[in-house]
């Protein structure tokens, strides 16, 4: 026989066991409003991450263009100004009609060229012909600039290596010269000029 006070133990019983269900029930909603939370968070995040990545990418993609754009630039400032340069070089170094003039070339050219070029006993070679006379004089000889093309590599600090193929007019017809340097575009000079090969035309196939 259940007493009144097993039956109210009883109810109070089952009482707290519906209210832990229910506080449990609670707190199962409340942690799924948490998790969904947490994962709009999440979802948020990562867009906003991907969004700062793809932000990222575009500002290193466009200094890559503009570092590609500025040494393009350079190269064609630096390209430009060398042959210019090389023209009025070249003038110089092609153009003489007497010994007087063949020797004055080295002073002229000293505004375009390195101290290494102006010591090349290549460009600015005796001619001497070995019993005190000149050669250029006794033989008459003359040269004249006639014209020049110039390519060059790409710029490496202040320096561009270039190649220059010139012709010039003389006694015996036409000749190309091949010459190499590296060009100095911030103090305007050609470094280390070097002449490559001689390539001689008679006046005959002209």
């Amino acid at each position: 026989m259940w007493t009144k006070r097993k039956q109210y133990l009883c109810g109070i019983l089952g009482i707290l066991i519906i209210c832990s269900w229910g506080i449990i029930g609670l707190r199962l909603i409340q942690l799924r409003k948490y998790q969904n939370i947490s994962q709009q968070y999440r979802a948020q995040i990562l867009s906003i991450n991907a969004n700062i990545s793809t932000k990222q990418y575009e500002l290193k993609k466009k200094a890559a263009a503009n570092s590609v754009t500025s040494q393009s630039r350079v190269w064609m400032t630096a390209t430009d100004d060398a042959t210019q340069q090389s023209v009025k070089l070249f003038n110089i170094l092609l153009t003489f009609g007497s010994t007087a003039e063949y020797n004055h070339r080295k002073k002229l050219a000293r505004p375009y060229l390195d101290s290494a070029s102006l010591k090349n006993n290549q460009l600015f070679g005796s001619d001497n012909d070995g019993s005190g006379g000149h050669y250029i004089d006794s033989a008459g000889l003359s040269s004249r600039y006639s014209s020049s093309v110039l390519s060059a590599g790409m710029a490496n600090g202040n320096q561009i290596p270039v190649l220059i193929k010139s012709s010039l007019e003389a006694n015996n017809g036409v000749s190309e010269d091949v010459f190499v340097a590296d060009y100095d575009y911030k103090n305007h000079k050609f470094l280390n000029l070097t002449k490559l090969s001689n390539l001689v035309q008679s006046a005959s196939n002209n």
